[in-house]
């Protein structure tokens, strides 16, 4: 995961029609209805309620003293993850979960009392996990890649099984066994909550086949049929594939004398390999997948499947909801900046729905991100197509081969066709807009541009050749993969010409003329005002403008914002940065009290924006809340690319104008408990005279504190910013310093310039 000051990520699926089947047609995917108890209940609580039931259970002392930290610790960071905007709930997809595991529920009795919530996680990554708290996680990644319901009723059986026997506890009192033994404080940082839970599980291999091997038992406790269990091995096998296997051919982005050299397509790619399914896991602390394989079969082997189904809640939903996974993973990958991924699922989607304006969005959007980092001098993008397994792979080699020019155009021609046939989409227009300022970087004028481009008389067709329609019998990724073990042949069309026929039909329009110009308009005076900055009277007035600052601060005049989530955290380092989580939960409160003071106190209107103020019925605003911080994530990722818009800019904008104002406040606080602090020269000296001792110890021999604040303003439409604060301060008394700095920065967004 990403620092969480910093960590935002958005993502989109699909709505469903009134007959339930999929249009190609996409809103977001957001959370419903009221927010669970478990999203709003204080951290804290949970963990006092729990600490009080392992003391009255009277274990050893050192065993109750684990079990609290395990509580502490598992409790906040849980709440965190559902409070982070990455997780759903109430949502078509969680609902369907839900369901299924109710279903499966009925067939255990040690756990059909249990509260067990099932949550969908808006990750690429292929896993599910659970607590034993009882929260399941299922993730938008494995979900897309599964064959039928069977599969996702024994992975969420596994996943009970550890629920259901505390697996989550047992390996974090082994873990800290061990590390009291060996010295090392780590918790739950090695354990399944660590930042890599969304890629892999962090459980032991005894845990793991314990899991399996009950969780079949209990599969088979229902009515499903097992033959198909077989396939989950091989999802496991290939996670790091896309969910299918198709070629791609790099005419989807050719139209008319638009084509590209054939040396852009790769002739073979590299074949499938998968996971190594006999690797040696004896040093390992997971079973390889050959093992857990074989384990399945053993227990399989005498079982009938007489009478059993592939699907016994709902045939028409788990396809249906599977179709909304796969159409997330273009945004989710988008966010992640994987660029050459966004596209190519994207492909696969189009291949179905060849009328999808969302999908060619998700592609436009790649392409202009891909353009724009290409094209920036503090950028490095690499795609590595040699490392890639595959038909991918050879989109992933033909966006290598583009250089800085050809990506401009490239991204610039599409977004040309797509806007001709979504006029009204402002998204589209920006991009447009924006990729016009990123050609004016190779060309200064027009007739220059137009000095590359032939003259002809052929019209140019400037739609991409369709695809073709996938056949009436679907093949899965799975099948494919064994089909093509056995070689296919490549896809070699004819090479007919270049990039400088990309605008051929436009480049005497009007239109086309007056987007260059307001491109090359807006280039020049960027390039002017870098020169100027860079020349000597521009560096002398920005010291000046800087001096003001220091003395008087910022003048934006701005009379009301929306303050984002702020955020707090309490560390001590001298417990290997350990978070004092009961001290950060108490510090986020105050702050949040502090800030509305202080507003007001300046004079500014303020909108607190934060989880720990929502109540059940704020489900938008926990909304507006994940679609904010995946904005602000994306700012600061892409903060040299000169104020690129949001991956779902529309949404901010319409955030923006429901609390009518364009500025939004992201503001922070990290306090750090530092080790002791020795003023040695002093120390030295004073030994000498043993009256001072006692004020020396208290002034010179402390524990000190240090404090990062930080403050950004945006307007959250344009992209425009300023970092009104990012200090670091030694403090003693931390309510009176932040309060201050609290109220001048609200003063400098309120001050008249």
């Amino acid at each position: 995961m990403k620092n969480p000051i910093l960590t935002a990520v958005v993502f989109l699926a699909f709505s469903l029609s009134l007959s339930g089947q999929h249009t190609g047609e996409h809103t977001p995917l957001v959370c419903e209805g009221k927010i669970p108890a478990g999203v709003l209940i204080r951290s804290s609580d949970k963990y006092r309620n729990e600490a009080a039931g392992i003391e009255e259970n009277h274990y050893r002392k050192k065993e109750e003293k684990t079990r609290k930290a395990f509580a502490l610790e598992a409790n906040f960071v849980l709440d965190g993850l559902l409070q982070s905007g990455l997780v759903l709930f109430n949502d078509e997809v969680t609902n369907y979960l839900n369901e299924l595991a109710q279903f499966i529920l009925k067939h255990d009795p040690a756990l059909k009392d249990r509260n067990i919530s099932v949550y969908t996680i808006r990750s690429d990554e292929v896993n599910a996990f659970a607590t034993d708290r009882g929260d399941l996680f299922v993730t938008l990644g494995l979900l897309a890649q599964l064959e039928d319901e069977a599969q996702l009723a024994f992975i969420l059986s596994h996943e009970l099984v550890h629920v259901r026997e505390a697996h989550a506890l047992e390996l974090f009192l082994n873990k800290e066994d061990l590390s009291s033994r060996n010295g090392n404080q780590s918790v739950l940082r090695n354990t399944v909550f660590d930042d890599e839970v969304l890629a892999h599980s962090a459980y032991s291999k005894e845990l793991e086949m314990e899991a399996d091997n009950s969780g079949i038992e209990l599969f088979l406790k229902t009515d499903y049929d097992h033959r198909t269990l077989e396939t989950v091995f091989d999802v496991l096998k290939y996670s790091y594939l896309p969910f299918d296997d198709e070629p791609f051919d790099p005419a989807f982005f050719q139209a008319g004398h638009y084509r590209f050299p054939e040396s852009y397509r790769l002739e073979t790619v590299k074949p499938i390999a998968g996971e190594d399914e006999d690797l040696d896991d004896a040093k390992s602390t997971h079973p390889n997948i050959g093992a857990r394989r074989a384990a399945l079969r053993k227990n399989l082997s005498p079982v009938s499947a007489a009478g059993k189904k592939r699907y016994l809640v709902s045939e028409s939903r788990f396809k249906e909801l599977r179709e909304v996974a796969r159409f997330e993973l273009p945004m989710i990958y988008l966010h992640n900046d994987q660029l050459a991924n966004a596209i190519y699922t994207s492909y696969l989607l189009l291949r179905k729905y060849p009328e999808s304006s969302y999908l060619k969005k998700c592609i436009a959007k790649a392409l202009y991100m891909n353009a724009k980092m290409r094209n920036s001098e503090d950028f490095y993008l690499e795609y590595s197509p040699e490392e890639v397994e595959g038909e991918s792979q050879r989109l992933h080699y033909f966006l290598d081969k583009l250089d800085k020019t050809e990506s401009v155009i490239l991204a610039l021609r599409y977004t040309l066709d797509l806007q001709a046939t979504l006029e009204a989409d402002d998204e589209i227009k920006v991009i447009t807009g924006d990729l016009f300022v990123e050609l004016a970087k190779h060309y200064d004028s027009l007739s220059a541009f137009h000095a590359e481009i032939p003259e002809t008389d052929t019209a140019a067709n400037t739609t991409a050749e369709p695809l073709a329609e996938n056949p009436q019998e679907e093949r899965s990724k799975y099948d494919k993969i064994r089909e093509r073990k056995t070689g296919q042949a490549p896809i070699s069309p004819d090479e007919t010409g270049y990039w400088k026929y990309a605008f051929l039909e436009r480049k005497h329009t009007e239109a086309f003329q007056a987007m260059f110009d307001a491109g090359q308009e807006t280039h020049r005076t960027r390039q002017d005002e870098e020169k100027y900055w860079e020349s000597k009277e521009g560096k002398a007035e920005w010291r000046k403008h800087l001096k003001q600052i220091k003395r008087h601060g910022h003048a934006l005049e701005v009379d009301k914002i929306v303050i984002v989530n702020p955020y707090f955290i309490k560390v001590d380092v001298r417990r290997g940065a350990e978070v004092d989580y009961l001290k950060t939960e108490t510090g986020a409160s105050l702050i949040n009290g502090h800030l509305e003071k202080m507003a007001a106190k300046a004079g500014l209107e303020a909108t607190l924006l934060s989880v720990g103020s929502l109540s059940e019925d704020d489900v938008q605003k926990f909304n507006d809340l994940r679609f904010l911080n995946e904005w602000f994530g994306e700012q600061i990722e892409h903060y040299d690319l000169s104020l690129t818009p949001g991956h779902d800019q529309a949404a901010v904008n319409e955030i923006a104008a429901r609390y009518g104002t364009d500025y939004f406040l992201w503001t922070g606080v990290v306090s750090v408990k530092k080790q002791v602090e020795i003023d040695l020269q002093t120390t030295q000296v004073s030994l000498l005279f043993p009256p001072v001792w006692p004020f020396l110890a208290y002034s010179k021999i402390r524990k000190t504190n240090d404090l990062l604040y930080y403050a950004i303003l945006f307007d959250v439409k344009t992209g425009k910013r300023q970092i009104l604060k990012f200090e670091y301060f030694h403090y003693k008394n931390l309510k009176s310093l932040l309060r201050g700095h609290f109220y001048d920065t609200f003063a400098q967004i309120r001050a008249k310039g």
